[in-house]
């Protein structure tokens, strides 16, 4: 019996494989030196690249304050070398580029943080399990929204370009063009309120009437509405008692933004409590200073 005997050569082929984030930042310089940063490795971020995530600047930090950290790291792929975008979570520190679009938190009352956004403000934020996102700027510019939910915000911007700043908490909402100002969220035995104090400009405060309390709110009353409607109609309540009550039930249930809204100038506070309207704005003490510079 003859036997075939068959020999396999295996040549070995150098094969690179490697992984990318699914999208890099990229960076470039901006026709407005105010605009940017010194980045990692001496490179500069650039703010009005809209389809790229947005970053600010970490100016102080005082305790541990939790954020995203974008990093630049330079990697050999085949002997290409390419510079590709990392982020970490971790405690902040002074000079860290961070990722706006998801929070910053604080652990303790002691906790805050100074940060640079995209056209110069300054935004101070603190307070015990504070909790803040500032929406990714760059996708909507030149607008800048805010979401603070628990703890303290301040702002010190004097702006160079027509834009607002709006900030709303689960109970209310700040429009401002070019102020000084701080945000605080208090709690107030079982009620929520929320404290503007303005310092220089003016700003426009109103509830925040997509909040589910006022949606709930709004809904009460609409049903309570009804129902005098109904006892009206079945000779229940006479004309003048449906009329008051009415009234009443209609000055507590805002048709629009305008009717919510006050303006709040330096020097003066307002409140919200719960659901209610903004407070009158009241006479700040005339020796308060923020509560960052204390």
């Amino acid at each position: 019996m003859k036997t075939t005997t068959f020999l396999f050569i295996l040549f070995l082929v150098p094969v690179c494989i490697y992984s990318q984030p699914n999208k890099q930042l990229k960076y470039s310089a901006s026709a407005h030196d105010s605009l940017l940063f010194d980045g990692v490795n001496g490179n500069t971020f650039s703010f009005n690249e809209s389809d790229n995530p947005c970053l600010m600047k970490v100016k102080l930090v005082n305790g541990n304050v939790t954020g995203t950290v974008a990093k630049k790291e330079t990697i050999n792929t085949c002997g290409k070398i390419e510079t590709i975008t990392t982020y970490e979570k971790r405690f902040l520190k002074e000079g860290d580029t961070v990722l706006v679009g998801v929070p910053l938190t604080t652990e303790t009352g002691n906790d805050f943080i100074v940060a640079q956004l995209s056209d110069g403000e300054n935004m101070f934020f603190g307070g015990e399990r504070g909790r803040v996102e500032v929406q990714d700027y760059c996708k909507a510019p030149p607008n800048i929204n805010m979401t603070l939910k628990a703890g303290k915000l301040g702002i010190d911007w004097e702006p160079t370009f027509p834009k607002t700043i709006t900030v709303c908490t689960d109970g209310a909402c700040i429009r401002i063009k070019g102020t000084v100002f701080s945000f605080e969220i208090l709690k107030e035995g079982d009620a929520v309120v929320n404290v503007l104090k303005v310092f220089k400009g003016s700003v426009s405060f109103s509830r925040n009437l997509g909040n589910e309390d006022n949606k709930k709110n709004i809904q009460d009353k609409s049903e309570q509405m009804k129902k005098l409607s109904d006892d009206y109609q079945s000779g229940k309540i006479s004309i003048e008692e449906f009329t008051k009550k009415m009234k009443d039930l209609q000055t507590e249930l805002p048709e629009s933004l305008s009717e919510n809204e006050i303006t709040v100038s330096a020097g003066f506070e307002s409140r919200i409590t719960g659901t209610d309207k903004p407070s009158d704005p009241v006479p700040m003490n005339a020796n308060e200073k923020p509560w960052w510079e204390e």
